[in-house]
């Protein structure tokens, strides 16, 4: 077929096979662009702009919908797309029931065959760990695998093929997952699903398809660096996918260092929800390491082992959360620090939140700080008031602080109302929640039961509201 070949971005695996299939089927034109997913390419910016998934095949088609360039990953959407442009191997006309018989069982591989045995591989040829721990994936995911195959044998005795009695895109889907090997099948207890593979292996188009990369076709390989490329390394930088040929900027920073950043966090720790805030905003969900730690407690002796006070202390001396660490070997700890860092690797068409004029960047810094005070004022009250009996003098010393703080902050408020966000009000306003959340420590100040911090400060009270509802603060950990 004549036209501008399609852009398939491809690596010899189960997924890859069945468009590489497909095109060779159809005719289409296109041009192969390996994406190594041995050594990670697969998380290169540029591939992640096309396909957010980190995930092979994509196509770009440059004569999409209305002669548009427009991009396509999931290799089940792939098939579909092709079978369209190409209006072959979809069973009948849209609407007709061979056209949803085909759906339909595309649809089982893609949720059952796929899925399942592609677990049922990992658990027998790549997982790691003691016999004893892999027993329950193992049992499970080769019973499942089994269950499957007496799925295809039945159908398959029924029928020639998968949908019926043509030859269509469901086959080209499910054939690259029989690898009996893999799974610890013997074919010949399946006549129907053998005599049927059988007859795809010996299409000339899927043999041809087959020779793509062959030499770079590594089933089995057990080395570190691809274990932690293919079932370790995580990376969802969240962009959408679509038709527009522009993708989203890159990062204003450095981003191939965004995959191997660690972040020590505790869930309740104040300074940790504003670095939730932080990463949200600088759209970075996805791109950082979470590691849970207790900076109170040693838990390495829990199992599985979890960081604790003393694998804490090798990175941070200070034992405080949060703390990053950057590339196995840079420590960042100190959350004005972090917040910083983290700013350097926002997209560039991310608003920064550290301004660039030298007298605002000041004022920031500055309001930061105030922030970070009245949040460390509030502890040492909250410390004080588990004292018995409290200390009279410190209580009122720290209260005093705490109410001069939220004064001031008060009148940056009524700056901030026209201002765009930056880190200070990120601070700020995580400070206050933490501040709202703690009425114990507001008693022992003698401030009464019904005291808020909002009482006689309508600019930080409405400021507050305001910014409260914004995206970026309704993150959390568990959710990044």
């Amino acid at each position: 077929m004549e036209g501008a070949p399609i852009d398939f971005y491809y690596w010899p695996v189960p997924c890859g096979w069945k468009v590489a299939i497909m095109f060779e089927e159809c005719g289409l034109p296109y041009k192969v662009h390996p994406v190594n997913i041995l050594q990670g390419e697969q998380f290169d910016e540029a591939y992640l702009r096309l396909n957010p998934n980190n995930k092979v095949p994509t196509i770009v088609d440059p004569k999409g919908p209305d002669g548009e360039p427009f991009t396509v990953f999931e290799s089940g959407a792939i098939l579909l797309y092709l079978g369209e442009k190409a209006d072959r191997f979809l069973g009948g006309p849209p609407g007709s029931a061979a056209r949803h018989t085909v759906t339909q069982w595309l649809m089982f591989q893609m949720a059952s065959v796929g899925p399942m045995f592609g677990q049922c591989g990992y658990f027998r040829k790549y997982a790691r760990g003691s016999d004893e721990e892999l027993r329950h994936g193992r049992e499970r995911y080769s019973n499942e695998a089994h269950r499957i195959y007496r799925v295809l044998e039945k159908r398959l005795g029924a029928v020639p093929f998968l949908a019926g009695e043509d030859y269509s895109v469901a086959d080209m889907a499910v054939y690259p997952w029989i690898q009996p090997d893999m799974h610890g099948i013997d074919l010949q207890t399946y006549p129907n699903v053998l005599r049927w593979y059988e007859a795809i292996k010996a299409r000339p188009a899927v043999q041809q398809a087959y020779k793509l990369l062959a030499e770079d076709c590594k089933v089995g390989d057990r080395s570190d660096s691809t274990h932690k490329n293919l079932f370790e390394r995580q990376k969802d930088v969240g962009r959408t996918n679509g038709a527009s040929s522009d993708p989203p900027a890159a990062p204003a920073g450095s981003a191939a260092a965004a995959p191997d950043i660690e972040l020590w966090y505790t869930p309740i720790a104040n300074h940790v929800h504003a670095v939730e805030a932080v990463i949200a905003h600088c759209q970075l969900v996805g791109r950082i390491r979470l590691t849970p730690t207790n900076p109170f407690k040693v838990q390495e002796d829990s199992d599985p082992p979890r960081p604790g006070f003393a694998t804490l202390g090798r990175v941070n001396p200070l034992l405080t959360v949060p703390t990053m660490r950057v590339s196995k070997e840079q420590p960042l700890y100190g959350g004005p620090v972090i917040y910083e860092f983290l700013d350097s690797l926002r997209p560039a068409h991310v608003p920064s939140l550290f301004p660039e004029d030298a007298a605002a960047r000041l004022e920031v810094r500055r309001a930061l700080w105030l922030a970070d005070g009245l949040f460390d004022q509030f502890v040492r009250l909250l410390l004080e008031a588990e004292e018995q009996p409290p200390r009279p003098a410190t209580v009122e010393r720290t209260w005093t602080k705490i109410v001069g703080c939220l004064d001031a902050l008060e009148e940056d408020a009524a700056r901030w109302r026209e201002a765009p966000l930056d880190v200070a009000q990120v601070r700020a306003a995580c400070a206050l929640d933490f501040i709202a959340e703690r009425p114990g420590p507001v008693m022992c100040a003698g401030a009464g039961e019904g005291w808020s911090w909002r009482a006689g400060r309508p600019q930080l009270s409405a400021w507050f509201d305001r910014i409260h509802g914004l995206p970026p603060f309704q993150a959390h950990l568990k959710d990044l």
